[in-house]
């Protein structure tokens, strides 16, 4: 039984120390995000536009994701 234990805690152990060391890549709808933000000179029209998508995606994809 306790090498069980030990072997648990050494498993549980190595997977944080894998997720500390190397981080996972960052999902490539964030990328989108953040150049759709950052990275296009957009005036204040298109700014109030892609708010009231996000925002109208961000309802419908709950929902999706409950249902």
């Amino acid at each position: 039984m306790l090498i069980a234990i030990v072997v648990f805690v050494a498993a549980v152990a190595g997977v944080w120390a894998g997720r500390e060391l190397f981080p996972s890549p960052p999902s490539p709808g964030v990328e989108l995000h953040s150049l759709l933000h950052d990275g296009l000179e957009l005036d204040e029209a298109q700014q109030t536009k892609l708010q009231m998508l996000e925002s109208h995606f961000t309802v419908r994809r709950r929902a999706l994701e409950l249902g």
